[in-house]
């Protein structure tokens, strides 16, 4: 096999899940006899001509294993018809918590209730607008701002005071807010999924925030998936066409799954502790079997 493979990486940050995730899925595709080289955004250099047309320096790689968000230079590689894991397309759905629903609408898709908060570009008063949210969805209620990962720019309001508080804080990016489940506060499922296949799943907990997340303090244990479950993250994944992904379940009142949020490109260094699975081996070998067809 002479495929050439590189991981694309931020051009300015490296969170250490992105390096965990390179680190591991870089030993397990050499182990299959692939090398990888690691690129950063901030070399991927183009510009749109007055023609109409792209130029950029050929990149000389098969495929490029994703960990960034940023969909102009992912668009402007896959012009050159570079495989990518995940596609352009894929990781803007994702990366942007509105438009994951509105990707997934009128699909059968549970989720939960959600309000788009008009973009405020100066010091609009929105206090008619969230008077209509809160008769809507009363308190508590959660506030998060569309892009963001790892529990960040996640919060929750107890009453109007405090939801004024968070609104002078996220003003200026774009965010909603959400119904508060209250069945089980700070507990959910993230499930990972390869080649639109559940692989394994865990718990997440955390008994100190309602944001369950592991970077936050959260622990996990495995899980059994119910049918209902499953196929639920199957058809999510199907839909937004993600190579791999982990998405998170919350549970309603009567115990049935609602969608909160899909990763399209998920750190796995707990999971594969939390579950004993070797997550970066099957993923190397869904895109061995991709790139080879």
């Amino acid at each position: 096999m002479n495929q050439c493979g590189a991981f694309l990486l931020n051009g300015f940050t490296l969170y250490p899940g992105h390096a965990h995730f390179a680190q591991r899925m870089g030993e397990e595709l050499a182990s299959r006899g692939i090398e990888m080289d690691r690129i950063r955004t901030s070399e991927i250099f183009y510009t749109i001509e007055r023609t109409g047309e792209l130029n950029e320096p050929l990149l000389p790689y098969d495929f490029i294993v994703v960990l960034d968000k940023d969909p102009y230079v992912l668009s402007a590689i896959e012009a050159q018809e570079v495989r990518l894991f995940n596609s352009a397309e894929s990781i803007r759905k994702c990366d942007d918590k509105m438009l994951t629903y509105f990707s997934l609408l009128d699909e059968g898709i549970p989720m939960p209730r959600t309000i788009g908060v008009p973009l405020n570009y100066g010091d609009g008063d929105l206090t008619p607008f969230y008077d209509k949210v809160e008769e809507e969805f009363g308190f508590p209620l959660v506030v998060k701002t569309n892009f963001g990962s790892m529990g960040s720019g996640v919060f929750l309001a107890h009453d109007h005071q405090q939801l004024m508080e968070i609104e002078a804080k996220v003003s200026r990016q774009s965010h909603l807010v959400q119904e508060y489940l209250s069945a089980k506060p700070g507990l959910d499922t993230r499930v990972l999924l390869i080649g639109g296949k559940v692989f394994t799943a865990y718990r997440r907990h955390n008994e100190n925030d309602f944001r369950s997340n592991i970077a936050l303090g959260g622990h996990g244990e495995p899980t059994t998936l119910s049918q209902e479950q499953i196929e639920l993250c199957e058809k999510v994944a199907r839909l937004l066409e993600l190579d791999y992904c982990g998405i998170d379940l919350l549970e309603d009142e009567n115990g049935h799954p609602l969608v909160c949020e899909v990763n399209s490109n998920a750190f796995f260094q707990e999971a594969e502790k939390i579950t004993g699975k070797n997550i970066a081996g099957a993923y190397v070998d869904y895109i061995i079997a991709q790139i080879n067809q």
